[in-house]
């Protein structure tokens, strides 16, 4: 049965609805709100506000229990640049409690800090298409009518999961935003005959086509993660215990630990995306299953796909599984955690290799490092040497670099820099073909 069959013969248990009550049933949902000043008043009101508001609500909550979030006001320039109004999280804070249930009682509390709420985002009963569960305050304060602010109040599990998933929650919002461009662009072409116009018409229903694929994906890996908090959620407001017991939470803080410090920082830098991460965390099952690295179709061919394991194991209640670096347990390589001293190929040769399509030899192979701890300190001193390697790099250039179009123009105690090798400095710069002929003839002529 394929998966999205499977997933509406029996909904997946990660999107279950749980007897919650609503907020926003009761106080008035935030649909619809937004601000009633000036939007270009937003970004100093927002700075004038968020060290009184911050004072008030640790008064009422806690030193312990507050977060503020202030956001670049470049964000809001390039938001009027698109034509979109002013966010009303631009200014937001965060309140902690110890359980769900308290809830309600630390929203009815914002009034103690001068805050009126105006409506109330709540998915913690139904959560969102993307799994997740929260509660989201939108209120206003007295010193400044019409300035919309956030309050989101949650547990300190809500709070790592939401650090944790940012990055691919930002990543998935986007690609929902581009499929409505193509949408929107598709609608506009209906029914043109211009010349060019029927091909780009195909480029479009292919992008869609692939985002659609990948926008599930990235659904379906954010229900993943958020699946804790489901559990938590339930177990909080039934008094049932979490599911799986400390296997399954242990299991739990482990995604959240490699989402958050070696998965965002590829999504965030563009490397990595969300269907290539949700395939990757089911590649052992899907191996197991029969499938295989064709590399003439460049892709994993037979057995069962990704979306497929991931619906049954969804509706049979069964988590997502955790990313595991498959990573060669032969060969010890103690350059791992060493940075580069070559000014040739530094960056290059601290490129990691999970950057690279996992063909799942080592998999099958059984030749793949086990020990937790060891695959994933690996893992980590491979991102963090070539993360660090980047930011060596960039510094060096900007602060003791020029550019050069060819070797020609180095000074006397200058020396060639280039991180990516020498091989495309030449090609993309001067074409290492021109430079060798010019050597040749220069050694011929002396």
């Amino acid at each position: 049965m394929k998966w999205s069959s499977l997933l509406e013969a029996q909904p997946p248990r990660r999107t279950r609805v749980l007897p919650v009550p609503s907020l926003a049933q009761a106080l008035g949902s935030a649909e619809g709100i937004r601000h009633q000043i000036p939007v270009e008043e937003v970004p100093a009101v927002a700075q004038r506000l968020h060290r009184p508001i911050r004072a008030r609500l640790v008064g009422v909550f806690g030193r312990g229990a507050v977060e503020s979030r202030l956001k670049p006001q470049a964000r809001l320039a390039q938001l009027k640049s698109y034509g979109v109004e002013a966010p009303t999280d631009l200014l937001g804070y965060r309140i902690t409690v110890a359980d769900w249930r308290e809830v309600p009682e630390a929203v009815g509390r914002l009034q103690e800090a001068g805050l009126r709420v105006l409506g109330v985002t709540d998915t913690l009963g139904t959560p969102d298409a993307a799994g997740r569960r929260a509660v989201a305050v939108l209120a206003e304060s007295a010193e400044a009518p019409g300035f919309v602010l956030e309050v989101e109040v949650g547990t300190p599990l809500f709070k790592v999961t939401r650090d944790a998933s940012a990055a691919a929650s930002k990543r998935l919002a986007n690609i929902e935003a581009r499929m409505v461009q193509i949408e929107e662009a598709l609608a506009r072409l209906k029914g043109e005959t211009r010349p060019g116009v029927a091909e780009h018409i195909d480029r479009l229903r292919a992008e869609r086509a692939a985002l659609r694929v990948t926008a599930e994906k990235g659904r379906r890996y954010l229900q993943g993660i958020w699946e804790a908090v489901a559990d938590e959620v339930e177990a909080h407001y039934t008094g049932k215990a979490m599911p799986g017991g400390a296997e399954r939470r242990t299991m739990n803080r482990i995604r959240l630990w490699v989402e958050r410090e070696l998965v965002s920082p590829l999504i965030e830098l563009g490397i990595m995306d969300l269907d290539g991460l949700f395939d990757r965390a089911y590649l052992p099952l899907r191996l197991r299953s029969g499938a295989a690295w064709d590399p003439e179709a460049h892709d994993f061919v037979g057995g069962r796909t990704s979306l497929d394991i991931d619906a049954e194991r969804a509706v049979r209640g069964l988590p997502m599984p955790v990313y595991f670096p498959h990573i060669d347990a032969r060969r010890a390589k103690p350059m791992d955690f060493l940075l580069g001293t070559t000014t040739v190929g530094m960056r290059k040769f601290a490129k990691p290799g999970f950057l690279e399509r996992d063909h799942g030899y080592l998999f099958a192979a059984g030749e793949f490092e086990k020990d937790v701890l060891a695959a994933y300190s690996r893992r980590a001193a491979r991102a963090l040497k070539w993360r660090d390697t980047y930011d060596l790099v960039r510094k060096i250039a900007n602060e003791f670099g020029r550019k050069i179009s060819s070797v020609d123009e180095l000074q006397p105690g200058e020396r060639v820099f280039a991180p990516d090798g020498l091989l495309r400095f030449f090609s993309t710069n001067i074409g290492i073909t021109d430079y060798y002929l010019r050597k040749i003839t220069a050694s011929c002529s002396g």
